[in-house]
């Protein structure tokens, strides 16, 4: 027989017998969990409570089996607010309070969130009856939970189903492609309209698809396409700038501006430098941006700048002049050039902004240089000037200084050492700096980079509640998980004692961990340590405990066990 299964009582059986007999049914309508008192039980039908039972929950969702129809799986759902006890058997009561099902059950520790990890739970019950119809459910509506497969289930049933409500004006919803005929009828408002059936419709007016315009268009159509003739102007009504009606094309918009003599942008010219313009450029009026990728354009090496308006004037002999207005400044230059390079750009005198050469800078005390306006002139301090009277101060933490009489140094203090306790201070010519020291949580965290650690606090941090050191002991060790850009606390927990284990075929010994792994075991390990020797092995861990195994055994009393476990 299966080590895990569910028998309907003697109860339960009876009232099946009689539900069967006089055609009626019996109304299945809750399930409870219990430990067993401690230990896996055997199933017995002449059961009529549980050994040991811890919770009770409605029926929170029964059906036949897709694949035997004499199977009625009883399902309920354990909520992460209940728990902190290990469930090993399961019953399932009717309405009127009697047992009908009993069964053992894996092994499965419910947590509670208080105890640092929560989790909803399903229990499932597997009940073989000759006739399902004999049994009925009893659920209240207002506190049944659905599992993940019951929704998985009801979704993909209604997805691979047409029982959506239909698209309105007011709100989407599933909707039927129309047909043909009912797209060149256009009287249903109901159908949806592919491509091909728009177009099908408008071919029925013979709209034509638009075709591009051109200044040389026509006025004409097709089933196909049409098209429209553009009213453009001529040269002379581009001159005239009177039609506003009229468009204009490229070659028109430059004749009518080559009569004023106004030329194009500045855009890309050669090298980036006006410079670099040369005589095959007419005569114009030119507004000076930056180039096509960004860059101001140079108005020779002296300038690079733009927004500015530039004049060229190119005569017979082949001489060049340019008149340039800086609009951020309001500054005007001009340069002129018959072969050749351009010159530099040149401001127009302006006497009221000369200087006379006749006026001069003086030196003043302790100064030298200077002169009179006709070349560039420059003042220096006179070298032979000190300010002795007046002199440098070491301040707290500072050496050195003295008077202006000479080159004088302020040197940093003498460091003082630095201790847990140090302060950011300084006193006569030393200073020190204060020192972080991280906290007992901050070291357990593992998550602080910036505080240091004191041999002190390093033995705070592996003793008190984070060690036991008797037979039966644990050791948690610091440490962390890193999950993305998060770094989540994590300690490392050894743990270890002493227990007995007997041969397999006759009783497994339960062992209790000193303290729960939070999280995962990882490692077990164990071995014999006393007179008598076996194999020893473990099955059935939990984060609580497992079972410690003799193999080959068979001596007179149990065998001393010590084990080592790591996890976290």
């Amino acid at each position: 027989m299966a080590e895990f299964y569910t028998l309907i009582t003697d109860t339960g059986q009876a009232k099946l017998a009689a539900a069967l007999a006089n055609n009626e049914s019996i109304e299945l309508g809750s399930v409870a969990v219990g430990d067993g008192g401690g230990s896996l039980p055997t199933p017995e039908a002449s059961r009529t409570a549980l050994i040991d039972e811890v919770h009770r929950a409605p029926i929170n969702h029964i059906a036949v089996d897709a694949d035997n129809p004499n199977w009625l799986i009883v399902e309920t759902v354990l909520p992460p607010e209940i728990g902190g006890w290990t469930i090993r058997e399961v019953g399932v009561y009717d309405t009127e309070g009697e047992l009908i099902v009993y069964g053992n059950y894996p092994e499965s520790y419910k947590p509670l969130l208080a105890e640092g990890s929560g989790r909803t739970q399903t229990v499932r019950i597997i009940m073989q009856v000759s006739d399902t119809a004999a049994v009925t459910l009893t659920v209240d509506p207002s506190i049944v939970l659905a599992t993940r497969q019951l929704l998985e289930e009801r979704i993909a049933a209604h997805a691979a189903s047409r029982d959506h409500p239909g698209a309105t004006e007011a709100a989407q919803g599933m909707i039927q492609r129309a047909t043909k005929a009912q797209a060149e009828a256009g009287s249903d408002n109901t159908r949806a309209m592919t491509p091909l059936r728009v177009r099908q419709a408008i071919d029925l007016f013979r709209l034509g698809a638009p075709a591009t315009l051109s200044g040389g268009s026509t006025n004409q159509s097709t089933s196909e396409s049409h098209t429209h003739q553009l009213a453009m102007a001529t040269k002379g009504q581009a001159e005239a700038g009177s039609d506003a009606t009229r468009l204009m094309s490229a070659l028109r918009v430059h004749q009518a501006f080559n009569q004023f003599g106004i030329g194009g942008v500045t855009q890309g010219v050669p090298g980036n430098d006006l410079s670099t313009v040369d005589g095959t450029v007419p005569s114009g009026l030119y507004k000076v941006y930056t180039n096509t990728s960004g860059t101001p354009v140079h108005l020779g090496t002296e300038m690079s700048t733009n927004g500015h308006v530039v004049w060229l004037r190119r005569g017979a002999s082949g001489g060049e002049a340019q008149l340039l207005f800086a609009e951020l400044t309001g500054q005007l230059y001009y340069r002129t050039r018959t072969t050749g390079a351009w010159p530099d750009w040149r401001m127009p005198a302006d006497p009221a902004n000369s200087v006379p050469p006749q006026r001069a800078i003086v030196a003043g005390d302790g100064l030298s240089g200077g002169g009179d306006f006709t070349t560039n002139r420059s003042l220096k301090v006179d070298s032979s000037v000190a300010r002795t009277n007046t002199q440098i101060i070491a301040g707290n933490g500072l050496t050195g200084g003295g008077t202006l009489g000479a080159n004088r140094t302020l040197n940093l203090g003498t460091p003082r050492t630095i201790y847990a306790g140090s302060n950011n201070g300084f006193s006569g010519s030393g200073h020190s700096h204060e020192l972080r020291v991280a906290t007992p949580a901050e070291v357990r965290a593992g998550t602080n980079t910036t505080g240091v650690i004191t041999p002190r606090l390093l033995t705070e941090v592996f003793m008190g509640s984070r060690r036991s050191l008797a037979t039966n002991g644990y050791q948690m060790l610091p440490g962390v998980f890193v999950s993305g850009a998060a770094t989540i606390p994590r300690p490392l927990i050894l743990q270890w004692g002493r227990t007995s284990a007997a041969d397999p075929s006759r009783v497994d010994e339960w062992t209790s961990f000193p303290i729960p792994f939070p999280n995962r075991v990882l490692v077990i390990t164990a071995n014999h340590s006393g007179t008598y020797r076996a194999n020893i092995s473990h099955r059935g861990e939990t984060d609580n405990g497992c079972y410690f195994l003799a193999n080959g055994y068979s001596g007179p009393s149990l065998i001393s066990v010590q084990w080592f476990a790591i996890g976290y």
